[in-house]
């Protein structure tokens, strides 16, 4: 190898290591926005209901648990009282765990929001 051929070879090693470098810091940024509730993910949930008319644009107090990989329930009848249960996509801000998790949830015609509750609050989507 030339001085000329192993110079460009450190040069590309390097682009490498900064790309991978990259790379990683925003995985794990995004990582962490995700967990905080800076970020959204949508889960198709198996949802409990309130027994009252839950109307579109109305918020109710819900909690939510992960149940395996792929299924997470999330209750919003809050008496204990069932209501209605079906599946249904939900938009998380927060991370869902297989502990339960407060969200305060806003019923959308298509698809439910809910936001990560802290200290009693919603935590608020600046």
């Amino acid at each position: 190898m030339t001085t000329t051929s192993a110079a460009q070879h450190n040069n590309q090693l390097r682009y490498l290591v900064v790309v991978a470098v990259i790379f990683a810091i925003g995985y794990w940024l995004s990582r962490i926005a995700l967990d905080r509730g800076w970020l959204p993910h949508t889960d198709l949930a198996s949802v409990e209901f309130p027994n009252a008319d839950w109307q579109v644009g109305q918020y109710a107090s819900c909690v939510a648990t992960r149940l395996n990989a792929q299924s997470v329930t999330l209750d919003c009848s809050g008496s204990g009282r069932t209501g209605e249960a079906r599946d249904t996509y939900v938009r998380f801000f927060g991370r869902v765990t297989e502990n339960s998790t407060e969200f305060s949830c806003q019923r959308g015609s298509a698809v439910i929001t809910c936001r990560l509750r802290r200290n009693g609050y919603a935590v608020p989507i600046r």
